[in-house]
């Protein structure tokens, strides 16, 4: 079985194939789709060139897998819209979970003796979503807290542009994920959007402490 993972929601997307057995999730490859340029011109070619170098027929994807949020508007847009038509066209899942709690995930199995982390992207002009994280024990993390802020004031360790979403830590948190939403049927493929700002509800704030 082969996964196919997708992030267009950063400054520079990129898409992942593994190969899925009964025990491990095994990275192919991953390739950068955009920098600087319109991600809908680059992914199709692309996502060509990642199956054809790794010798994969597009038939032989199982599953889907993409962020939720949050991140670029037109990116999320076209990351949604292409993995539901290539989800009608296979009958297979779209998967989809937190950014910034891949990119969490990813940090942690990279830093196991870390107590915390706080997650920023930029959704707006002068505005962050900033979310924070722990770790459970268990392989998997636990969100403490999300918020809009103007200003970032934490005390701790901050991932920002410098630790970007990657689409191979979209399938490899996957399963750990307590963002996981599974999409199977028609209407759920319909009905599912991104989050462009992410899972918060707060208002606006100036800052967020620890």
């Amino acid at each position: 079985m082969f996964w196919l993972s997708l992030d267009l929601a950063s400054a520079v997307g990129s898409v992942a194939l593994h190969e899925k057995t009964d025990t491990a999730l095994r990275r192919l490859e991953e390739r950068e789709v955009s920098r600087g340029s319109n991600p809908l011109e680059r992914f199709l070619p692309v996502l060509q060139e990642l199956l054809q170098a790794n010798h994969v027929e597009f038939p032989q994807i199982t599953r889907l897998v993409t962020t939720s949020g949050p991140g670029s508007f037109t990116g999320l847009r076209v990351a949604y819209a292409s993995l539901k038509g290539f989800a009608m066209a296979l009958q297979i899942p779209v998967e989809t979970l937190s950014g910034h709690e891949a990119r969490a995930l990813a940090w942690f199995a990279q830093h196991p003796e870390a107590a915390e982390v706080f997650v920023t992207t930029c959704v707006s002009r002068g505005s962050e979503c900033l979310t924070h994280f722990s770790p459970t024990g268990d392989g998997k993390i636990r969100k403490i807290s999300e918020a809009i802020v103007g200003e970032i004031q934490v005390a701790g360790t901050v991932l920002d542009e410098k630790f970007p979403l990657r689409a191979a830590y979209l399938a490899e948190g996957l399963e750990r994920a307590a963002s996981r939403r599974t999409h199977t049927t028609l209407l759920e493929w319909i009905n599912c959007g991104p989050q462009y700002l992410g899972e918060t509800k707060f208002k606006e704030t100036t800052s967020a402490g620890a």
